[in-house]
């Protein structure tokens, strides 16, 4: 299937509603395609957003039982009243007062969401967003595009592959052993990930360049069972990801931080 396909799919697929062939096709479509497996994860992260936002509404009591009883009694076959029409005809005002009452609510509410979304500067998305490609490089096998331990190696081969040059560190006197690299996808867009160890566990590190050069410590975070480390340093925003012990991530975003390389941007 090509991706414009995969993508018509994708709101039934997070929903359970395709049918099994279907959705076997388009898991085994995500596993070779970055971009439309970020597609996925930005949905999954939307809809989890939309269901902690949005309250659960519920017809009162009174109005469902007049809802079914106008419902039951053009099945009597018994003609209807001068006064029950006009009943019937106040029902449906009610409701359509209704749907317009809850849809404006939750119109509001969905703009609410966006606000906060948007007073957040969309920090909670991107950290859903890198934890779903730090899953994804896992269960794909592609975890590495430039295997190497070398950062004079892994450094380079983002040229021409991303409009900056990616601050690579050496840790391997510190416990974290560089492993390679590769492109991945963020927001849409590309950006490096460095891949580092710790025993046996990986470490993704994202970076792409930011417009902003204030520093920033968020705090550490937690996703399904993922340790999140978000920094912002000399103008390019960091990513750490991995289920190494939080200390040990902790330990890994201050080495990075205290490296003392500057990003390089590519003019």
């Amino acid at each position: 299937m090509t991706c414009d396909e995969i993508v018509e799919m994708i709101d039934p697929f997070i929903d359970g509603e395709l049918e099994p062939a279907a959705a076997q096709t388009v898991a085994a479509h995500v596993t070779s395609c970055a971009a439309c497996a970020h597609q996925i994860g930005e949905a999954r992260a939307m809809s989890r957003a939309i269901r902690d936002e949005l309250p659960s509404l519920a017809a009162p009591g009174a109005l469902r039982s007049r809802i079914v009883d106008a419902i039951r009694a053009p099945e009597s076959g018994s003609p209807m009243s001068s006064a029950a029409r006009h009943a019937w005809g106040r029902f449906w005002l009610a409701a359509a007062a209704l749907y317009v009452v809850v849809g404006g609510a939750g119109w509001l509410l969905g703009v609410g969401h966006g606000r906060s979304v948007a007073a957040d500067g969309g920090v909670s998305g991107l950290r859903d967003a890198v934890v779903a490609s730090h899953l994804r490089s896992l269960q794909a096998n592609h975890l590495l595009d430039v295997p190497s331990s070398d950062r004079h190696t892994v450094k380079p081969w983002f040229d021409g592959k991303v409009d900056f040059s990616p601050p690579v560190t050496d840790l391997v006197a510190q416990g974290f052993p560089l492993i390679g690299g590769r492109l991945d996808y963020v927001g849409g867009h590309p950006v490096a990930a460095l891949v580092y160890g710790r025993a046996r566990h990986v470490i993704n590190l994202f970076l792409w360049p930011t417009t902003t050069n204030e520093t920033v410590d968020a705090p550490a975070t937690t996703v399904r069972g993922y340790h999140v480390q978000h920094w912002v340093r000399d103008g390019m925003t960091y990513w750490a990801v991995s289920d190494v012990a939080e200390p040990d991530l902790q330990t890994f975003a201050s080495l990075v931080q205290n490296a003392g390389q500057p990003a390089e941007a590519v003019h």
